[in-house]
């Protein structure tokens, strides 16, 4: 049993693989999942008893020579009938050769006998593996399962690159005292585990059973837990496994709401009875209660990894973090009253030089000054927090709160340093305020005078300090910290080619930089791909060289830090972050943190020549002699800058620069340094797919760099935008297809989530380039081949709808003013958009109100005109010709309405109505315009205005007027009893006309459906001829 310093007594060593809040407090008392129950409660079953009883037995009388049995008498003695007994069917040294590699794992694990003999009947290794529902791997018993070594001795690389090469989602590693369980689906597979000392239950106090111990190897290493039978066809292990990923989410999405207020009290205990403060003050108070929650985080952190071994009573553990914790927890749980001495805050400060310089006496080597040389030291020895303040932020640092108000540790080994990016980058936009009277929070988070508010939410008593964003509210709307699922893939996708037939050593020659880092989410997520990219090759390697850095986990990665990553953010406090969060990941046992000052940076990686900007050439010179970074991977800032600096070097002529498109053109041409051949992987917002500010940089990759992939997805940040990953080949050999990717279903999105690999149900397009070369280079990557055609005959008209007419708004007035305002002898108004039908406006959609709701004038109603739904994702559109009120309907201002500039002019309302509605035009628009419109997939109204018309002036000549009567024969021909008025219509254009009036008459009379059909169809095949007209005489002329 591992010993906890809280009392409790775990049966099991949980490497970030589970929860254990859920496997010690949840699991045991689970009752609201019946499934769950089941697999847990096993104590009844013949095989559980069976199963232990022989274990024990077995133990008891030959555990001596277990112990000095070479691994292939132990597997025969012990482990094969512990795998029989948890009822599993195996294959044993069962050859695979995989990607032209040959695997042998000791046990490829099967559900049945069935599964198997089905397994043996595939015709392809993957079809083999579909039935595989494991891996398992097997050593002696004196072997260390973390043991170090060349080749393929270590024996946790092992059994995650079996799973790799095999595509199983679980292995089991084994030296038959040790049982580990691993999953494919953690970032840090090799390091990440579930273990039971099977030696822990087989001796129990008293020679009586454990059973309780014995459930947390059984339950987890059994067949059963590995079979997906549950309503949501998962299995049992599938189900703790995303409990785990749920409760770091949940406690995420705590520590984010908490952390805000645990700042702000940092900052309030900082200023206690401080008087006089300046705006200088609350800068150095705001920026140090950060780093002091960053040195408590860190701390926490490694007390819940072992890394400070808070068990040792006899050493670490009466100094630690947990100790107080404990002590505070008991006094909290009492109601107890804290004082106003310092005596928790003088207890880690105290702690604080420990960890820092060390003390050989109780087992600590020290960290060494790296993380506790942020911030000004004598503002900590200046400034205290009292008890009645510091003790409640430690309780709310270390302790989530369940429902039954029961207090449970926050299991921070099971929150990655990621979580911990995501709690507090956005901290990093506030700032420290000082209240000169009451102010109170609105519902909105507005902080206004007390006096003018009903209700606040809080109160900000004059003289306290408080946090605010830069917008003057208390907490800002929406997120653009990128989430692991995206960065996992964006890093994968960029560095797998760069990898690709490089050796473990090689690999440490790479160089990655994010210039925009934040919190150092893309470099904690390129260091964890690294190793585990490198961990495989020592397993491939038979006879690596491998003599630059040691084979454990941790030493890798602290060599990747040290070798590979490279970062800039404008942001100090961003950059002091980035390297809490990197420390958090790579702290190793008694190791000092090195030193990253020259691997990740302070500045502006866009303006050099400002006072705080990057040279890069000088800044990271071993990267600039080798000709720049192997890879450029990040999320740049999308904040649109006017009149600065920015939009200079952006070459911008409408004096606004988006910042990431900058961004792009830096690490494109050369500004920020990335080798030809090196890859460029950012996240963007989806205009630049299409809008004309983007026009440039779409056309440079187009012509001088490799466009490789292109994600379009949504829903991936809190805030209103959706986005697209690009990855761009700088440089080198010229390729003239992409592969575009669509995300927009939740279906899909969550499956990418799950699995940070697009779903191969998702769309897909592989594109030639080509169709982009445009005037606007457009990556218009819905448009098919055989769109070209007629979609061109739109985009090659030489004439816009705003040629012939004006675009107007109606009243300014919502749906609740409208229905306040019905009366039973007012003016016809429309409630909304939805009233619109093609060719229509139903009854149900008009109400009567009163003529003061209407300021526009009545000559503005009468005169014809068109009318559209707004936000929408395509035309939909009819006439008002007076039939409804002669005073014509009145509109609000959720339509848009369409006036012809001439009276007598060839194209009509009727025509533009059949042009709008028709699916040659919808499908323009969504091809070309509302398809990259993830987020809000609607029309603007310069899209409107700029739609494409055939130009009429050119619609003469012979061949034309030849047209022109055999679209009226053909009119003639289905219209019957409408041919007399249309054949006295001079113009195949008057024809459209009446066809399109004659489909309004038809949707109001109810006429039958394929009746309406065929005249919207003789619509569509004439409205494309008339544009093949225009396009024709334009030629000839």
């Amino acid at each position: 049993m591992v010993n906890r310093a809280d009392g409790r007594s775990l049966y099991f060593r949980n490497e970030g693989l589970f929860a254990d809040n859920y496997l010690l407090n949840r699991l045991p008392n689970e009752s609201l999942d019946s499934f769950v129950l089941r697999n847990w409660d096993t104590e009844a079953l013949p095989e559980f008893n069976e199963c232990y009883e022989w274990m024990l037995s077995t133990w008891h009388q030959e555990q001596e020579l277990l112990k000095s049995q070479s691994e292939a008498q132990l597997e025969e003695h012990w482990i094969k009938p512990i795998l029989q007994k948890l009822g599993w069917t195996f294959q044993v040294q069962d050859r695979h050769t995989l990607a032209g590699q040959t695997r042998i794992p000791d046990y490829t694990l099967f559900s049945s006998a069935a599964d198997f003999r089905a397994a043996q009947r595939s015709r392809t290794q993957d079809a083999y593996c579909q039935k595989i529902k494991a891996v398992a791997d097997a050593k002696a018993m004196q072997v260390s399962l973390d043991g170090e070594g060349r080749n393929r001795s270590n024996p946790n690389y092992q059994i995650v690159s079996y799973m790799d090469s095999m595509g199983t989602s679980w292995g089991i590693l084994t030296n038959g005292e040790v049982w580990r369980l691993y999953s494919s689906r953690p970032r840090a597979k090799t390091s990440t585990f579930y273990e039971v000392n099977v030696k822990r239950f087989l001796n129990p106090n008293g020679g009586t059973r454990n059973d309780e111990a014995f459930k947390y190897f059984f339950n987890f290493f059994r067949k059963d837990a590995f079979v997906p039978v549950s309503t949501e066809g998962k299995s049992f292990v599938d189900i703790v496994f995303e409990s785990g990923e749920r409760y770091a989410e949940d406690v995420e999405t705590e520590l984010k709401k908490r952390a805000f207020k645990i700042v702000e009290s940092i900052s309030r205990g900082f200023v206690e009875n401080k008087k006089n403060l300046d705006n200088e003050d609350l800068s150095a108070v705001y920026e140090n209660s950060l780093y002091l929650l960053f040195r408590l985080l860190f701390i926490l952190n490694c007390e819940s990894k072992n890394i400070l071994d808070v068990n040792d009573y006899t050493k670490y553990g009466p100094y630690s973090l947990r100790t107080l914790i404990l002590k505070l927890k008991s006094q909290f749980e009492s109601d107890a009253d804290w004082s106003g001495l310092s005596t928790s805050y003088d207890f880690v400060k105290s702690l604080m030089r420990i960890i820092r310089d060390g003390d050989k006496r109780i087992g600590i080597k020290g960290f060494g000054q790296e993380l506790f040389s942020v911030g000004d030291e004598t503002f900590f020895e200046e400034h205290t927090i009292p008890d009645y303040i510091f003790n409640q932020i430690l309780i709310d640092l270390a302790f989530s709160f369940s429902e039954d108000k029961k207090i449970h540790f926050i299991d921070y080994s099971r929150l990655g340093p990621d979580h911990l990016g995501s709690i507090f980058e956005g901290l990093l936009e506030y700032e420290l305020s000082l209240a000169n009277e009451d102010l109170g929070v609105s519902p909105k988070g507005d902080i206004l005078p007390v006096s003018d508010l009903k209700d606040p939410e809080e109160i900000i008593k004059k003289g306290q300090v408080y946090l605010s964003s830069s917008s003057g509210k208390r907490k800002d709307t929406g997120s653009y910290y990128t989430p692991s699922y995206v960065v996992d893939y964006m890093v994968r996708n960029t560095l797998i080619p760069l990898c690709a037939d490089k050796s473990s050593k090689e690999i440490l020659d790479l160089r990655i930089c994010d210039p925009a880092m934040g919190s150092g989410h893309f470099l904690l997520g390129a260091i964890v791909f690294l190793e585990e990219q490198i961990k495989t090759r020592i397993v491939q390697e038979q006879e690596a060289d491998f003599k630059v850095i040691d084979l454990s986990p941790s030493n890798i990665r602290w060599e990747i830090l040290k070798n590979c990553i490279r970062g800039v953010d404008k942001n100090p406090l961003a950059v002091e972050l980035a390297k809490f969060s990197l420390w958090v990941y790579t702290a190793r046992r008694n190791e000092l943190l090195e030193p990253l000052d020259d691997q990740l940076k302070p500045g502006d990686s866009l303006t050099p020549n400002s006072g705080d900007g990057i040279v890069w050439q000088t800044s990271f010179k071993e990267v600039h002699s080798a000709g720049g970074f192997d890879a450029i991977v990040g999320n740049p800032p999308y904040v649109a800058r006017r009149n600065s600096d920015y939009v200079e070097i952006a070459g911008a002529s409408t004096g606004q620069g988006d910042l990431y498109l900058i961004f792009l053109k830096h690490a494109l041409n050369g500004s920020i340094p990335l080798k030809d051949n090196g890859l460029l992987s950012f996240i963007v917002p989806d205009p630049i797919l299409i809008r004309g500010n983007a026009k440039e940089i779409r056309s440079q990759i187009l012509a001088n760099h490799t466009l490789a992939t292109c994600v379009h997805i949504n829903g991936v940040f809190d805030a209103g935008v959706s986005n697209v990953i690009l990855t761009i080949r700088k440089s080198g050999a010229q390729k003239n297809q992409a592969n575009f990717f669509r995300i927009d279903n939740k279906k899909h999105r969550d499956r990418f989530k799950e699995t940070s690999v697009i779903p191969k149900e998702a769309f897909k397009v592989k594109v030639n380039l080509d169709l982009f070369k445009t005037d606007d280079f457009a990556w218009t990557y819905l448009l098919e081949e055989s769109d070209l055609s007629s979609l061109n005959l739109l985009k090659r008209s030489n004439r816009c709808l705003q040629h012939y007419f004006e675009d107007r708004r109606g009243e300014e007035v919502g749906k609740k003013k409208i229905r306040e305002h019905v009366t039973r002898s007012g003016r016809a108004m429309l409630i909304g958009g939805e009233a619109i039908a093609p060719f229509l406006i139903k009854d149900e959609g008009i109400l009567y109100v009163s003529p003061k709701v209407i300021r526009k004038s009545q000559e503005f109603y009468q005169a014809p005109k068109v009318i559209l739904q707004k936000s929408a994702p395509r035309f939909v559109c009819s006439v008002d010709n007076g039939e409804i009120d002669p005073e014509g309907v009145a509109v609000p201002q959720s339509i848009y309405i369409l006036q012809p500039k001439a009276k007598d002019q060839i194209i009509d309302s009727w025509t533009i109505a059949a042009i709008l509605n028709s699916k040659l035009a919808n499908d323009y628009l969504y091809k070309c315009i509302t398809g990259y419109k993830l987020l809000q997939p609607h029309y603007e109204q310069r899209d409107l205005k700029t739609f494409p018309i055939f130009n009429v002036d050119k619609l003469d000549g012979e061949e034309v007027l030849q047209a022109r009567s055999s679209l009226l024969k053909e009119l003639h021909d289905k219209t019957l009893n409408l041919h007399e008025p249309l054949l006295k219509r001079e113009r195949a254009l008057a024809a459209i006309s009446a066809a399109s009036e004659y489909c309004h008459l038809l949707a109001k009379s109810n006429a039958p459906s394929d009746e309406l059909q065929k005249y919207r169809d003789f619509l569509e095949a004439n409205i494309k001829a008339m544009y093949r007209l225009s396009e024709a005489a334009a030629a000839v002329a």
